[in-house]
């Protein structure tokens, strides 16, 4: 029997040297590559979560619109879920009124509680606030990062939409 090729030889050489550090090379590599990509999940899910707000806050408005329209109204308010909206032509207002709410009523609710104590895995809308001298909702994703809508200016009747933050990097 050849000795080269002998079990019990296999069992008793173990790795080289050599072979060790080939693997601690690649293993090394593959983490260099790697880690970055972990590391900025965070601003992945802020940017996510940005861009979903958006979206909701243009189907709200959309809807709202649609519903302003088939009530015939164009500055007062509508009823959805027999709760009464403020609606500034023709669109969800951003500012409540005393007799009527403003567009968050017409959004999830319960994604805008506040959820600061939950792990970062599970990316959700910190706040909302709303600054009634200018007319501008705020709501927040992360600390430097969030979504304002502010009520029409000039001859636009929808809200504007911008994005703010470093979650736009």
């Amino acid at each position: 029997m050849n000795p080269i090729f002998s079990v019990q030889r296999l069992f008793k050489q173990g790795f080289t040297l050599i072979e060790i550090v080939m693997v601690m090379v690649i293993l090394s590599v593959l983490a260099i590559v790697a880690a970055p990509r972990f590391f900025s999940l965070k601003d992945s899910a802020n940017k996510i979560v940005q861009k979903n707000t958006i979206a909701a806050v243009n189907n709200v408005l959309a809807l709202g619109a649609v519903k302003a329209s088939v009530d015939g109204v164009t500055n007062g308010k509508i009823t959805v879920n027999n709760q009464d909206i403020c609606v500034n032509n023709s669109y969800p207002a951003v500012k409540a009124s005393n007799d009527c709410a403003n567009l968050l009523a017409l959004m999830d609710i319960k994604d805008l509680q506040g959820r600061q104590g939950e792990n970062e895995a599970k990316k959700t809308i910190q706040t909302s606030e709303i600054d009634n001298k200018t007319g501008t909702l705020y709501i927040v994703i992360d600390q430097n990062c969030f979504v304002t809508v502010t009520e029409p200016q000039g001859t636009d009747p929808k809200p504007m939409i911008a994005t703010g933050g470093t979650c736009d990097d």
